[in-house]
C-alpha cells in the first residue's frame, strides 16, 4: 500500500515570478526580462572581495565576474561572459542587481544601449521570442495581455498538470502585491478547459469564480489577516480577522461541504 503524502500548499508570487511583468511595482514586460537578465550577470572587484563588488560605485571599478572589463559603449556579443543561475556565487563575485548603485542606474534597461549589459542584448531577445503565442493559431485572450506574449509562464501550467497527474493532492495560494490575482485565475481556468496553445488541460482544475472558487487574503497596517470572496466587500460575517491556518481550514471545509453536495 503506498503511503498517502501530506497535502501540498504551493504558495506562488506573480510578478517576476510566474508572469513577466510589474505593473504594481511599474516595471514593464521589457523591463522584467532586463531585470532577469541583470539578475543572472556577476561582477566582482578585481583582487578584492565580495563586499568590495557589492559596495562599487561605478562600472570602472568591477569587472564581470570571469574578468572581462564592462563598457557603457557596449555592444552585443555573440558569447558575451557567461550567465550564472547557480544557488551558490563565485567567490569573490555577486550579482550586478545586488549593486544599489549600478541596479537603479541600468537595470531597467539593462541590455539597452549604453549599458554595460548591452553584451547580453541577444539573450534578451531569445527570451522576448520565447514569450512569444504561438502566431498560426487564435488563442484565447484570457492568456495574454498584449496579444503577442505570454501572460503566464508555460511552465507554470506544466506544474499545475505534472502534479494532478502525480495524483498529489495540493492546494494554490497566488501571491500578489498588485491586482493580477484575478487575471490569473482567468488564466487557470483557460488553461484546465484546454485552451492553452501548447499545454493540455485538467477541467477538474477549473476555478468556479461564481461559485467562491477566488478568495482574497490581505494583511491590514495592524497586521491583522482577512480572508473573502473576491469582489465581496465588505467581507462576509465571519471571514474577517483571520490568521493564515485558520483562512486555510475555512477553505478546506467549504471546499469539503462542495464536494460532498456534489456526489
Amino acid at each position: 500500500r503506498r503511503r498517502q503524502r501530506p497535502k501540498l500548499v504551493l504558495h506562488v508570487d506573480i510578478n517576476e515570478t510566474i508572469m513577466i511583468g510589474d505593473p504594481a511595482g511599474g516595471d514593464t514586460f521589457e523591463d522584467c526580462l532586463n531585470k532577469i537578465i541583470c539578475k543572472m550577470a556577476f561582477i566582482r572587484v578585481p583582487s578584492g572581495r565580495a563586499d568590495d563588488a557589492l559596495s562599487a560605485q561605478s562600472i570602472d571599478e568591477v569587472t564581470w565576474w570571469d574578468g572581462t572589463p564592462l563598457a557603457l559603449d557596449a555592444t552585443p556579443l555573440q558569447a558575451p561572459p557567461e550567465l550564472l543561475t547557480h544557488f551558490e556565487w563565485p567567490e569573490g563575485c555577486v550579482p550586478f542587481y545586488k549593486n544599489g548603485a549600478l541596479k537603479k542606474a541600468f537595470a531597467k534597461g539593462f541590455t539597452e544601449a549604453g549599458s554595460p549589459g548591452h553584451v547580453y542584448r541577444g539573450f534578451f531577445f531569445k527570451l522576448e521570442h520565447a514569450m512569444r503565442l504561438p502566431g498560426d493559431v487564435q488563442v484565447d485572450s484570457r492568456f495574454s495581455r498584449d496579444g503577442v506574449h505570454h501572460l503566464l509562464l508555460p511552465a507554470f501550467f506544466e506544474t499545475l498538470r505534472t502534479l494532478h497527474a502525480s495524483e498529489r493532492d495540493f492546494s494554490l495560494v497566488v501571491r500578489t502585491f498588485g491586482s493580477d490575482g484575478a487575471d490569473v485565475a482567468k488564466a487557470i481556468t483557460a488553461w484546465a478547459q484546454g485552451k492553452h496553445p501548447s499545454v493540455p488541460g485538467v477541467p477538474t482544475l477549473t476555478i468556479d469564480e461564481t461559485r467562491g472558487g477566488l478568495w482574497v487574503g490581505k494583511y491590514d497596517e495592524a497586521g491583522k489577516y482577512s480572508l473573502r470572496p473576491d469582489g465581496e466587500a465588505p467581507p462576509e460575517r465571519g471571514f474577517s480577522h483571520l490568521d493564515e491556518a485558520g483562512a486555510l481550514e475555512l477553505l478546506e471545509a467549504r471546499h469539503m461541504g462542495r464536494a460532498a453536495r456534489s456526489e
